[in-house]
């Protein structure tokens, strides 16, 4: 049996995560949540991510309800929060095989000037993009 400090709670619902793949090019990919903790969360997409890749997950309001005693403590900007890849494997399916991916919140206390300018860059880059759309 595993032992965690926080309960992961089950919630499937699409998020948007960003990443930086190049200097300046921003991957942005929808995925479903499978489950969160006030430590980090998992999710399902259609392509892999590596471990320690750092990601900025987009997390929708109930997210951040159910995991608010740690945030305090977490590299957030409103429902922006910053993660790493913990895992990531494939899964097999028939129709249509996909990624199942374990990240855990970057707390404030361990980022560097690098994760910081990094996030600021991917909420800049999809605040940007989503004024231009709307």
């Amino acid at each position: 049996m595993e032992k965690r400090k926080y309960q992961r709670l089950a919630l499937r619902a699409q998020q948007r995560v960003l990443s930086l793949v190049e200097p300046k090019r921003i991957d942005k990919n929808i995925v479903i949540s499978k489950n969160v903790s006030a430590e980090g969360f998992c999710f399902r997409s259609n392509r892999p991510y590596q471990k320690e890749d750092l990601v900025l997950v987009y997390l929708q309001d109930h997210f951040l309800a159910d995991v608010e005693l740690e945030m305090p403590r977490i590299l957030k900007s409103g429902n922006y929060v910053m993660a790493r890849v913990m895992w990531s494997k494939p899964v097999s399916c028939e129709l249509d095989p996909f990624y199942e991916i374990g990240c855990g919140f970057i707390k404030k206390e361990e980022s560097d000037v690098d994760n910081i300018n990094l996030f600021t860059q991917l909420i800049n880059q999809d605040t940007v993009e989503r004024i231009a759309l709307s």
